[in-house]
């Protein structure tokens, strides 16, 4: 019988001829360092992943609510340049499927150069945010 060089991954003693089960048992698996080490590595990319995509939904629900509100915001807008009658200080709010928006409108008068103008601004938010969209225009009186 051969001296153990006391590395258990170095020659096979004599009573273990190469390929037997004793010698593939000794380098078959991983280290629990090893494990630890790799689930770190995995939990915290999946941490990111998750994380980017929580920013992106965000990001997402930001940009729709941005779009509604332009949207919203025209369409006041034109309503408030057809009735040039209306007061300047008018707020309600939208009918379905817009109903958690909430506008207000404001109008003043501006002479400028012998010229009567209005300054219209419309302001639309979302009920439950706290992010405020506004336009203004200018409509020149007859």
């Amino acid at each position: 019988m051969k001296p153990r060089s006391g590395m258990p991954w170095s020659e096979p003693q004599a009573d273990h001829a190469p390929g037997h089960p004793a010698i593939k048992a000794r380098n078959a698996g991983f280290t629990l360092v090893e494990l630890l080490v790799t689930l770190i590595i995995l939990s915290t990319g999946i941490v990111l992943v998750l994380q980017a995509f929580q920013t992106s939904a965000i990001a997402l629900s930001e940009s729709r609510d941005a779009m509604r509100a332009d949207l919203l915001i025209r369409r006041k807008m034109d309503a408030l340049m057809v009735d040039a009658g209306a007061d300047s200080g008018d707020s309600g709010g939208f009918p379905p499927p817009y109903d958690r928006y909430r506008w207000k409108a404001s109008r003043r008068d501006i002479e400028q150069d012998g010229y009567s103008i209005d300054l219209v601004t419309v302001s639309v938010w979302r009920h439950e945010s706290k992010a405020i969209y506004a336009a203004s225009t200018i409509m020149r009186k007859e």
